[in-house]
């Protein structure tokens, strides 16, 4: 999906802050010609650090009632573990094809601690770090830009070289095991 053409065709539309925090995500900084940004140079656009600081803070109580998440990034195999360890633990729960069917997004981002690139999974990474942020979007009155909600962040390392979980994994099934206790 061109994310900055959505933001030009519907600059407050319903998903105008997924849209931002994909483009923030998959911009890099133009340091003389050796990066190069799939942002406009004119747009400064909010970093992903921005969009965490200005997010309204919400509580994973609010979550209790949803049951479809849709699970943001470009790592299929990220997007499968945490959906996987989401619904073995919560099997009522379901998956959203498409980000408009739902309830509560949920953004996994794996680093390597080393070199502090966003990098994709890899299982025999000893310095993997895992941000998981769930979060839904707010609408707004007026015509204002939505903002993101978070309900839920916590990061993880690999505990001392134990290599059963990936961050994305151990994450993925602590969030459900919290989520699970508040569901009726």
């Amino acid at each position: 999906m061109d994310y900055q053409q959505y933001l030009n065709n519907f600059p407050n539309g319903k998903y105008d802050a997924i849209a931002r925090l994909r483009i923030s995500q998959l911009s890099t900084p133009n340091s003389g010609g050796q990066g190069t940004s799939t942002v406009p140079p004119k747009a400064k656009l909010p970093t992903d650090d921005d969009f965490i600081r200005n997010a309204q803070p919400g509580s994973i109580n609010e979550l209790a009632q949803f049951r479809k998440f849709f699970v943001a990034g470009d790592d299929f195999s990220v997007k499968k573990a945490v959906a996987e360890a989401i619904l073995k633990e919560i099997p009522q729960m379901e998956v959203a094809l498409t980000e408009q069917d739902a309830d509560f997004f949920i953004l996994c981002n794996l680093t390597d601690s080393t070199t502090n690139a966003v990098i994709t999974n890899d299982s025999s990474n000893p310095n993997l770090f895992g941000d998981f942020i769930v979060f839904t979007v707010v609408p707004t009155a007026n015509n204002a830009p939505r903002r993101i909600r978070i309900q839920f962040r916590q990061k993880s390392g690999r505990s001392f070289g134990v290599f059963t979980d990936t961050p994305d994994v151990k994450l993925a099934k602590d969030f459900a095991k919290r989520l699970k206790k508040l569901i009726p």
